[in-house]
């Protein structure tokens, strides 16, 4: 079981995949005549108490952009899946510093200088006040964003393709920072990806506490009063939810409970074509349910991935990435 202690271990190890075929170094051939890939659905494994996902988030979102530059046609998607480094911790009872740096930082033998040059390139800024703490109940208003009740389907099959999907939402600035407000969204992943970027923005950057109850009922409400998604609540006719509908309907649930501890365990022990597939770290991004690219990778090297895969066709290929930070 992966814990806290394990959040930034890094590997010079390639962490890329084909489905069912582990560690698989079969390269993409040059001059492939296979269909070009022009749809990419990309599974974002994460925990958002881990500092390099929420790198991972800004230089994924500058990927996609440049690599939209290039090819306008292209439909892209990002879908969050749960991982729980630290499963058994208490609620809203750590230092943010010494839970995040001395447990792991010290304890791996990194100075934080690495951590320092990866925020900086991605235009991060840390704020290490403040407390943490247990991220499942954040992980539960996520899926909240993708479905109205709890379910263990995977979050790719929520993906809703069309001819051009909503383009990634950029991760400032948070609801609270006086900003006009973005426009109504629907639930999906477009509405997952703006309550991942507030709740990274407001835990790393804001100092809030992600494990707290009253912060992310608070936030989720703020966020859910955008969209069109209908309230909990059958006898409201209004298209909002409280932030006491959300605690008591998602975040104090014991079936939502299950459902982010049943999604967090497919992820770690995925099967496919009937080889194990575990997602051993996060970050960890799996592009068309083949690629997988580990680590807090930076935004040209994820661009020229999208580009490999595309060149690839039908999802076939090799994609490349060190192992995950968690």
């Amino acid at each position: 079981m992966a814990s806290i202690q394990n959040l930034l271990s890094s590997s010079s190890q390639d962490g890329s995949v084909e489905p069912g075929a582990i560690g698989s170094k079969q390269p993409i051939e040059n001059g492939s005549t296979a269909t070009e890939t022009t749809r990419f659905i990309i599974e974002f494994i994460l925990d958002l108490v881990c500092p390099y996902c929420y790198i991972t988030l800004k230089n994924l979102d500058t990927a996609i952009t440049l690599y939209r530059a290039k090819h306008p046609e292209a439909v892209i998607e990002v879908v969050c899946t749960p991982f729980l480094l630290d499963p058994l911790a208490a609620r809203s009872v750590y230092d943010k510093a010494s839970y995040l740096q001395e447990r792991s930082l010290q304890r791996q033998g990194h100075s934080g200088e690495h951590l320092a040059s990866l925020a900086a390139e991605a235009g991060v800024e840390f704020d290490w006040t403040g407390r943490t703490g247990n991220t499942r109940d954040a992980h539960k208003l996520l899926r909240f964003a993708l479905e109205p009740a709890p379910t263990a389907v995977r979050s790719t099959a929520f993906a809703t393709g069309g001819p051009r999907a909503p383009d990634p939402v950029p991760v400032s600035p948070s609801p609270s920072s006086g900003a006009p407000a973005p426009p109504p969204l629907a639930r999906g992943p477009a509405l997952q990806l703006r309550l991942l970027a507030a709740l990274f923005a407001a835990h790393h950057s804001g100092g809030a506490d992600i494990s707290s109850r009253d912060f992310l009922a608070s936030l989720g409400a703020s966020i859910f009063r955008t969209t069109t998604t209908t309230t909990t609540n059958s006898n409201s006719n209004s298209n909002e939810i409280s932030a006491d509908d959300l605690r008591v309907s998602v975040l104090e649930s014991a079936a939502w409970d299950a459902a982010v501890e049943a999604l967090a365990a497919e992820a770690r022990w995925r099967r496919g074509r009937g080889a194990a597939a575990a997602i051993g770290a996060v970050p960890t991004l799996v592009v068309n349910d083949r690629y997988v690219i580990g680590g807090a990778q930076g935004a040209g090297f994820l661009a020229v991935e999208l580009e490999r895969i595309r060149a690839a066709g039908h999802g076939h290929g090799h994609g490349r990435g060190q192992q995950g930070q968690g």
